[in-house]
């Protein structure tokens, strides 16, 4: 939900450059590779040369990790939508005259005890129920 808030107010624009040695560090090398594919750094032999030279790449531009995004990606939304979308199931088997939501009083009280009419002296109540109710 937060990421689709995000993405409703531009949240995005407001993150930091994350094509930082801080930030390139924390990422393995399969992750810098991938950070790679859309710039024009090819992948070097070590890791620290390929960083170095994504850091010097985005000086010039700005660079936000993928899943640092707010907007979700499209797929996934997608599928996540599919899987939670409401049901319209209109018959849920209960009879219209006792379903509560369109307004119908049900029909039958919901215990038959009234502790007004009976009292708790006169009714055949466990001691335990009765200090309970106290």
């Amino acid at each position: 939900m937060a990421r689709i808030a995000g993405n409703a107010i531009g949240a995005d624009g407001f993150l930091p450059n994350m094509g930082t040695d801080e930030f390139l560090s924390c990422l393995s090398r399969a992750a810098l590779e991938r950070a790679c594919a859309n710039t024009s750094v090819a992948p070097r032999a070590r890791v620290k040369d390929t960083r170095a030279a994504l850091v010097e790449h985005f000086k010039e531009e700005r660079f936000v990790y993928p899943t640092a995004l707010f907007a979700p990606d499209a797929a996934a939304l997608s599928q996540w939508l599919t899987k939670n979308s409401a049901i319209d199931d209109e018959d849920d088997g209960t009879p219209s005259d006792q379903d509560e939501l369109d307004g119908d009083q049900p029909i039958e009280p919901a215990h038959d005890f009234d502790a007004d009419e009976d009292g708790f002296e006169d009714a055949d109540i466990p001691e335990g129920f009765r200090e309970a109710a106290e």
